[in-house]
């Protein structure tokens, strides 16, 4: 069974334009979403991405297009923010740094491996109902201080 194609396109070349205007713009495309750039001088800012990710989600999908994806930089707000507006795809760029890109290239991928290890690791966390506070413990309480407390 094969999926339907759908196309979107990287808001980049147009990162002056006010958010209504490009959604307006971008709809005449004929293209179904878009990927948003999360960075400093476009239209969602890193520093107010939880005031201006919901309203840019308001404002394409009222033209009929989807943010598709963010490109920004992984950062814990970013994550969550993308978590709960169910964005599920994060594009990370890769940095080249002076020191050239086949150093670059070896930074990213420890870091990559760092990540998948910790995810690896996250995995086998397990949650478990918190009795704390509820008059349940696991402690041995002295006979001397119970009848104190019982009297």
């Amino acid at each position: 069974m094969s999926q339907a194609v759908s196309f979107s396109v990287f808001l980049k070349p147009w990162r002056n334009m006010p958010l209504p205007e490009l959604a307006r713009f971008i709809h005449v495309l004929g293209v179904t979403g878009v990927e948003l750039p999360i960075r400093p001088g476009f239209q969602v800012e890193p520093e107010h991405l939880v005031r201006d990710l919901p309203e840019a989600i308001r404002i394409f999908a009222s033209h009929g297009l989807a943010i598709t994806s963010v490109a920004t930089e992984p950062t814990p707000a970013a994550i969550t923010a993308c978590g709960e507006l169910n964005l599920p795809l994060i594009r990370v760029m890769a940095g080249i740094s002076q020191a050239g890109y086949i150093a670059s290239t070896a930074r990213l991928r420890s870091e990559y491996e760092l990540l998948n290890e910790l995810r690896r690791l996250a995995s086998k966390n397990q949650v478990f109902r918190s009795f704390i506070g509820m008059g349940y413990h696991d402690c041995i309480v002295p006979p001397v201080i119970q009848r104190n407390v019982l009297e």
